[in-house]
């Protein structure tokens, strides 16, 4: 390829393998990253890229570098989001694709952007936006070319229909993934209740005292003995924990 020649993207057919390929990436795991992986494969195997990086908003809408194709790209990614500025950036914040078509002549818009850019083997840079559900920006794709010049049309499109698919699917696994971490956490709040529950009944019986006044005293008794409270009842519950003497606990309504 030429100086100057533009990049030319992959027909519908291998388009459409490369888009399941993504969607059905990390399917049954709890990898939500994945997919972005599967991009940046798709990235130089379709698209021609020689490096490819992948930065995806949080909560707050920063930008987080989550998956690159080389340390050399990834170091000029981080750069790129702790200086605030370049062409990840700047297609995050507008929601369109953004060039730096020739590494080797100063792009006033970025200077000293270009250096930085062959040091990465690369020529030109394309920052393509990860657009979700009304358009709203969720990431970026960066792809590294050898070659100066842009892409056309047909390859930002492609590039473009791969990252939403991967940011779409990205998006939903690490839904599902909080989900059953939110479950996994009820759950074992819920035991620890339990637990908790049956020491203050044990206790009750064995002080002779009311339920309410027996958790009273074994919260005390757990921070005396630096215990968390569900520690100490699962203690008592399994007998390796002696029950403390009863120190003249009041019954519930009773003055001491």
């Amino acid at each position: 390829m030429t100086d100057d020649a533009t990049v030319t993207g992959p027909g519908p057919d291998h388009l459409s393998t490369a888009i399941l390929e993504i969607i059905t990436a990390g399917a049954g795991g709890d990898d939500h990253l994945e997919p972005v992986r599967a991009l940046l494969r798709s990235s130089r195997r379709l698209l021609h890229a020689s490096g490819a990086g992948v930065s995806l908003a949080d909560p707050e809408d920063r930008l987080r570098v989550v998956a690159v194709t080389s340390p050399e790209v990834g170091r000029l990614e981080a750069a790129e989001l702790a200086a605030g500025r370049g062409p990840c950036v700047e297609s995050h914040r507008r929601a369109v694709a953004v060039v730096y078509p020739d590494a080797e002549i100063t792009d006033p818009r970025w200077p000293g952007l270009g250096p930085a850019i062959l040091a990465t083997g690369a020529r030109s840079v394309h920052a393509i936006p990860m657009l979700g559900g009304r358009r709203r920006p969720l990431g970026v794709l960066n792809l590294f070319h050898a070659e100066p010049g842009p892409l056309d049309e047909q390859t930002i499109a492609s590039a473009s229909a791969l990252a939403e698919a991967a940011a779409y699917t990205a998006r939903q696994l690490d839904a599902l993934r909080r989900g059953r971490l939110r479950i996994q956490h009820l759950e074992t709040a819920l035991a620890s209740r339990v637990t908790i529950e049956q020491a203050k009944g044990m206790l009750a019986v064995y002080w002779r005292t009311s339920p309410d006044a027996a958790f009273t005293r074994l919260r005390q008794v757990a921070r005396d003995t630096n215990q968390s409270l569900h520690e100490l009842a699962a203690r008592v519950v399994s007998g390796t924990f002696p029950a403390p003497a009863d120190d003249g606990i009041p019954e519930t309504g009773q003055n001491p």
